[in-house]
């Protein structure tokens, strides 16, 4: 019975490791493949409108970037970004762990 309980709670524990885990990265995936939707369908000269709606998005995902984070660039009527933040995930408050994302849409 000890260790049917023992293997339950490592179980449990597993699982929550991994989906603590999974979340940034889910929202990074996510976030950059919309970025690039969102910049492939751009045509015209508006940098403060993008730069809006990629923070818009930023806080749909939870992603902690500012203004700073942002470098938008226009090259033959076309938009490119690079964007990185870093995110801290707490393993049941005895071990932080923080990973960094960055992404660049001219590669």
């Amino acid at each position: 019975m000890v260790k049917k309980i023992i293997l339950l709670l490592i179980a449990v524990l597993i699982i929550y490791s991994a989906v603590i885990i999974a979340i940034p990265h889910y929202n990074y995936y996510a976030f950059k493949s919309e970025v690039r939707e969102i910049l492939r369908l751009t045509i015209t000269e508006k940098n403060l409108q993008l730069n809006a709606e990629i923070m818009k998005l930023a806080e749909q995902y939870d992603i902690p970037i500012t203004e700073d984070n942002i470098v938008l660039w226009q090259k033959n009527e076309i938009y490119y970004t690079k964007i990185s933040w870093g995110k801290t995930v707490s393993f049941l408050g005895l071990y932080e762990k923080t990973f960094e994302f960055y992404f660049d849409t001219s590669e």
